[in-house]
């Protein structure tokens, strides 16, 4: 077979609405590193794609470029979210380097972390708890058993970054006196793909006033989707980290910074080994 002569990623691949952001992301990177180990180029096409709001990838990033209408390549290769098979293994440095090239925030976002920061203050811990649909594949980890692994002082400022306000009121039951900054909103009580997974949660008591991904309006989306992107750059940044490693979200913070903890135990990635991050490290 001739070699291909460009490589695209369909965003939305019209199965389970393309999958969830960081499980498309990851199977994204590999398509992208395959096209850069071959030298041929790489393009996004993102129409459907569930996280749109205007323009797609491009309302939240401004890197990547989206296939020309007119084709200029032979032999494209096409891959999607959940296509294995399709692409070579790469190391996890160089999917680290390859986060680094794809997760670059427009500048409006940017500048939303700046700002969140200096509310802050620049020596903070931060802390990432995945929870909603999350619990169909592993069990959710209380803070209370997160706090005890972590180093702190009296003084000691927590992020919190997490789909689930619960967390929060966790963090504050567990932390009295401490100072807590989160930007999820007290509404926001677990985060769900689908009205299928939402249903299948029996154990959160506040679905009945959650609204799944696929059936929030487009002002909805852009809030939480460019509220999660700020917030896990604020964490990518934190001087001390904290996050688990059963998400996807939570693997793309480990190996986007390899300085990251985990829990509940700690977890080493070696970045010559190989790795697919979007099932484990």
């Amino acid at each position: 077979m001739p070699a291909p002569g460009a490589v695209v990623f369909q965003l939305n691949s019209g199965l389970n609405n393309g999958g969830g952001f960081f499980s498309v992301f990851f199977f994204m990177c590999a398509a992208y590193l395959h096209a850069k180990s071959l030298g041929v180029p790489f393009f996004i096409e993102h129409a459907r794609w569930p996280y749109t709001v205007h323009e797609g990838w491009h309302d939240y990033f401004t890197s990547l470029k989206v296939k020309p209408l007119i084709p200029r390549y032979p032999n494209i290769l096409r891959s999607a979210h959940m296509m294995t098979g399709l692409h070579p293994q790469f190391t996890a440095g160089a999917y680290s380097h390859c986060i680094h090239e794809l997760f670059q925030l427009r500048p409006e976002l940017v500048e939303r972390v700046h700002k969140l920061r200096e509310h802050i203050g620049h020596d903070y811990t931060a802390i990432f708890a995945r929870r909603g649909d999350k619990s169909r594949e592993t069990p959710s980890i209380l803070f209370a058993e997160i706090i005890p692994l972590i180093p702190y002082t009296s003084s000691t400022v927590f992020f919190i970054q997490t789909d689930d306000y619960t967390v929060v009121e966790e963090a504050e039951a567990c932390l009295p006196g401490h100072r807590i900054v989160s930007t999820v909103p007290p509404t926001k009580r677990g985060s769900y793909h689908s009205n299928a997974f939402l249903k299948d949660d029996i154990h959160n008591k506040y679905k009945a006033s959650i609204v799944s991904l696929e059936s929030k309006s487009k002002q909805m989306i852009w809030e939480e989707t460019s509220e999660m992107l700020v917030g896990l750059t604020v964490c990518l940044l934190a001087p001390s980290c904290w996050t688990d490693v059963t998400s996807n979200v939570g693997r793309f913070l480990k190996i986007a910074n390899p300085s990251t903890h985990t829990y509940p135990r700690e977890t080493l990635v070696d970045p010559n080994g190989l790795c697919n991050p979007v099932f484990s490290l």
